[in-house]
């Protein structure tokens, strides 16, 4: 596997079953033509966000074979879009999709009414409420892994880890690269591991920590508290 290890987490959902009728307010079309902004703007309000520039976006909507599904309120402004196909990937999944739960589910509905096969919505483990809507639905869910990781330089990966622990309010996490080692503690407690797989496992999941190592206490809490990191990769984003 040249070093790569299988993590993260991927929720598919079959959208096999009809979806509610779609609402009547909301006007809908099948476009790239969209103010890359107003699509910033949604991505905003989700718990899964994203780094991307205004011009970053502007490229995507130009890729071919891509079906860019919108639904537009009375105000003329973006409620909702999901994104099917890319080139020659992801024909029949959706895989880019944003806006409140009451218009993206009219919007996937609409999608549905235009597709002449299943499709099958990509989603992170976090779009809870989206997940359970649609799983209310009768559309079937499937869990998955997001991709093979490797970490490529151990001191800026650990580097940034530590960070993140430090802006959720952790300061006392130990997490070092030093002399072909990994150190992971907290509270006085070490555990020491020379494996990436181990270290990439923990920190992108999809298992809990408990599940890896038999942590204890606080760090016990802690971990489990912050890892899986959320971390998703859209479909846009995706190779």
């Amino acid at each position: 596997k040249l070093g790569f290890e299988m993590a993260g987490e991927e929720v598919s959902i079959s959208l096999s079953e009809p979806l509610p009728v779609m609402a009547s307010e909301l006007r809908y079309e099948i476009t790239p033509k969209i103010d890359p902004q107003a699509i910033l703007r949604i991505y905003s309000k989700h718990t899964t966000g994203v780094v991307r520039t205004v011009q970053d976006i502007r490229k995507f909507l130009s890729i071919p074979n891509s079906r860019v599904f919108t639904a537009w309120g009375t105000d003329n402004q973006l409620k909702a879009f999901a994104v099917e196909g890319k080139g020659i990937d992801l024909q029949g999944y959706i895989h880019e999709w944003g806006g409140d739960i009451h218009s993206l589910i009219s919007l996937l509905s609409y999608a549905q009414s235009h597709s002449s096969e299943t499709l099958t919505l990509l989603s992170p483990g976090n779009s809870k409420n989206l997940i359970r809507t649609l799983e209310g639905f009768g559309c079937p869910r499937f869990d998955g892994i997001l991709g093979m990781i490797r970490i490529l330089n151990p001191q800026n990966f650990t580097f940034k880890i530590k960070k993140y622990f430090r802006a959720l309010g952790y300061d006392g996490v130990i997490f070092e690269y030093r002399d072909d080692q990994y150190y992971i503690g907290y509270d006085g407690e070490i555990f020491k591991t020379d494996s990436s797989a181990d270290v990439v496992r923990l920190v992108f999941g999809p298992q809990k920590a408990s599940e890896l190592y038999p942590f204890q206490g606080e760090m016990k809490e802690v971990f489990e508290k912050c890892f899986p990191v959320p971390l998703w990769v859209w479909g846009w984003d995706s190779v």
